[in-house]
């Protein structure tokens, strides 16, 4: 499992367990999750990625506007590594993708928030079969573009 402690972002706070791994060193740690201001735990199971993109735009008054999505790719801790040219998703995911930016846009243009808006997403290997995972993260801020040259 990834276990991921509230407020952590690019890979921070996070720590990937399975059974044989937790020991007094990993309570200490999941009890830890839970002091101070910042308190909380999610567990997600571990999944072997595909591909990652980061969905960009900005929240305005007249509404949400798409920019564009980014590839990228994260080391084994889920920390941000680099922007990936040409890591564009298929037109099926785009549209899925577009689909939810829209959906969310509404949602946080309607709650009062102005500025950069972008979402992480994901697709992984599951049971046999490639699933998209397409709101991972919601941030208010975009994805740097140096681009790496993978």
């Amino acid at each position: 499992v990834v276990m991921k402690r509230a407020f952590g972002f690019a890979g921070r706070g996070q720590k990937r367990v399975d059974r044989s791994d937790v020991d007094a060193a990993v309570e200490a740690w999941v009890a830890g999750s839970f002091v101070g201001p910042f308190a909380g735990l999610v567990i997600e199971p571990a999944v072997e990625l595909i591909d990652e993109w980061s969905v960009q735009g900005c929240a305005v008054a007249e509404g949400a506007r798409l920019r564009r999505s980014v590839g990228f790719q994260s080391d084994r801790a889920g920390a941000f590594e680099a922007a990936v040219r040409g890591a564009a998703p298929d037109e099926g995911t785009r549209e899925a993708l577009h689909a939810v930016f829209g959906v969310v846009g509404r949602r946080v243009v309607a709650a009062g928030y102005r500025g950069p808006l972008a979402f992480d997403a994901f697709r992984y290997h599951s049971g046999g079969e490639t699933r998209l995972r397409a709101l991972s993260d919601l941030n208010a801020r975009l994805t740097r573009t140096t681009f790496s040259r993978v």
